[in-house]
């Protein structure tokens, strides 16, 4: 992989618009401004650089506990819209104990 100088700016570059993408496909979906919210990724980055969040436990925390999500409205609900959202589904785990109905071990 070439790592020059030049190919890291167009990595980093390609990194942050499909970023922006995924934020306004996100605000989309759940009827925010997109705009808005694009916006405040921008400036987001920039307080993650600052103070070295890493971690999605930290950066859903500074959202939602500090005052931090004051200033990134938008950000800061779409961090607890997705911290509500089911990780696993009914649908899924049905479809496994399906599987397991049709493919136990005297079929295998």
């Amino acid at each position: 992989m070439d790592m020059s100088p030049d190919n890291a700016t167009y990595m980093s570059s390609a990194m942050a618009t499909e970023q922006q993408e995924q934020i306004q496909l996100l605000s989309d979906y759940f009827r925010l401004s997109g705009e808005d919210a694009s916006a405040e990724w921008a400036c987001f980055q920039n307080f993650l650089q600052r103070h070295r969040l890493e971690s999605s436990d930290d950066i859903v925390k500074h959202l939602l506990t500090s005052g931090v999500g004051d200033s990134f409205p938008q950000l800061q609900k779409l961090a607890g819209i997705l911290l509500c959202y089911p990780v696993g589904t009914a649908n899924i785990e049905h479809s496994f104990s399906t599987m397991n109905r049709v493919c136990n071990k005297l079929r295998q």
